[in-house]
């Protein structure tokens, strides 16, 4: 009788494991739930992502805090152009493929926000992973010209805000836009 109930708490746990947010921090920080939901999606962990991502953006709009909003809408952008949450999401993926209408949907929500706040940073954030998810859904002349955006917003910015963090494999924003707009365009 003990090792029935040891062995059921053992499935209990990795099921938990598994599919949920077990060994996953928590928070009441809702950027610290955007980071969360990074490390989740890198782990390949979809549902708990969502769970971080959404408690975030409740947690902003109750404090009514736009950039917030806008940074959780990124988050989002960035969930849904990784497609791996299609499994569970099965109307965005009709028939396996990998549609990005939800993830362009939050990239555009957050660079309205963003333009609103005169936050060039936060707008040219937003128009970068609108360019990728567009490229990424083969609609490369629009990724192109979005591109160009993300440079005009960036370039607004310079001077004025704090820059912000970006991919370690380039030596600026504006080079890392360049290299994904020269592939974009060059297939549009």
């Amino acid at each position: 009788m003990k090792s029935l109930r040891f062995i059921l708490l053992l499935l209990s746990l990795t099921s938990l494991i598994s599919c949920g947010g077990a060994l996953l921090p928590g928070s009441s920080d809702p950027y610290k739930k955007i980071e969360y939901m990074s490390t989740a999606m890198a782990q390949g962990r979809w549902i708990p992502a969502e769970r971080y991502v959404r408690e975030a953006l409740a947690i902003f709009k109750e404090r009514n805090d736009k950039q917030g909003i806008a940074d959780a809408y990124i988050a989002y952008g960035q969930y849904y152009k990784y497609g791996g949450w299609c499994k569970f999401e099965k109307d965005f993926c009709p028939k396996g493929s990998i549609s990005r209408p939800k993830s362009i949907e939050y990239f555009k929500k957050a660079a309205v926000i963003f333009k609103n706040l005169n936050s060039n940073f936060g707008e040219a954030r937003a128009y970068f992973g609108l360019a990728s998810a567009y490229g990424g859904g083969g609609q490369f002349a629009e990724s192109c010209k979005t591109f160009d955006k993300a440079l005009i917003a960036y370039k607004k910015g310079k001077g004025k805000e704090k820059p912000f963090p970006f991919n370690r494999n380039f030596n600026s924003f504006e080079e890392m836009v360049n290299a994904f707009k020269e592939k974009a365009c060059s297939q549009a």
